[in-house]
């Protein structure tokens, strides 16, 4: 923002629109749009996960509030599976098909939130109005989350019925993400600058931890690969890069676009991939008589 005289600033503002795009995870350049959301709708790009049946779970924004809604897999037959007037966001889904886990504003404050596929019996698993960015575990039964209670932000998990949760780390953790074979969970650490970090599925010290490529961020979202043998992150740039646990410097995903992307997802079978792509305006605009 700057200041051009007593009583006129001249800023930025930034409007966005996001859209979900699925394509089979073998051939990524075959993607097709499936959402059409218009400016300030942002179509998955703070929760999107795949159903059991092969539908997808998502986000999505109006003036008031966001919502987690329901689409198969082509984008038809969307329905709203939470009540508008709450922010419900980062969401995830069980493997066994029962549940979807969120972060919702619903009790005041951010806690983690259960409810059935369907959108019903919702139910409050954390309390204290500062944990964030669940993640379920492969088995159905654990959500992983980052918790503030003891002003750390560190991983913890509770029970998928709820009760006494267990802290994992001393370290403050963002964006987790749990590997498919349930050995191991990856987070986001930051000392001297941002790595990605590999912890075991228990907790404790972490196992490995690796630089970001240059543009890289675990921002918005982490994935593990349905072979458990690398975890994707996107590019502030364009395209997502994939890091081997085993090692060796990270490579980007073929077969997309140079673009910008944001959230993703591979399906439960690993056989398709959901990611959201968007358009970023900024406008200037200068407002006189700003006292």
């Amino acid at each position: 923002m700057l200041n051009l005289s007593d009583d006129s600033l001249l800023t930025t503002e930034l409007r966005q629109m996001n859209n979900i795009w699925v394509a089979p995870a073998d051939n990524l350049g075959e993607a097709k749009q499936v959402t059409f959301g218009s400016f300030g709708k942002y179509d998955g790009l703070w929760g999107m996960d795949w159903t059991t049946d092969g539908k997808i779970d998502f986000t999505t924004t109006d003036s008031e509030s966001q919502v987690v809604s329901e689409a198969d897999a082509d984008g038809s037959n969307t329905k709203q599976s939470t009540p508008a007037g709450y922010n419900d966001t980062m969401l995830n889904t069980s493997n066994d098909g029962r549940y979807i886990v969120f972060e919702s504003t619903r009790g005041g404050g951010a806690d983690i939130w259960r409810m059935n596929a369907d959108g019903s019996d919702v139910v409050q698993l954390t309390t204290g109005g500062r944990n964030y960015l669940p993640f379920v575990s492969p088995d159905s039964r654990t959500v992983y989350y980052k918790s503030f209670l003891n002003e750390v932000g560190e991983l913890r998990n509770i029970s998928i019925d709820g009760g006494e949760s267990v802290p994992l780390t001393d370290k403050e953790v963002w964006w987790i993400s749990i590997s498919p074979d349930g050995k191991y969970i990856a987070a986001a650490v930051h000392t001297d600058k941002t790595r990605l970090t590999i912890y075991p599925i228990t907790g404790g010290p972490p196992l490995k931890q690796f630089d970001l490529a240059r543009y890289g961020t675990m921002s918005i979202n982490s994935r593990w690969t349905p072979d458990s043998k690398s975890v994707a992150y996107r590019d502030m740039r364009y395209g997502y890069w994939l890091q081997p646990i085993d090692g060796g410097q990270p490579k980007q995903m073929e077969g997309l676009p140079k673009e910008k992307f944001y959230n993703f997802a591979w399906s439960k079978d690993g056989k398709n991939f959901a990611f959201v792509r968007g358009q970023e305006i900024r406008d200037v605009v200068l407002i006189r008589n700003a006292k």
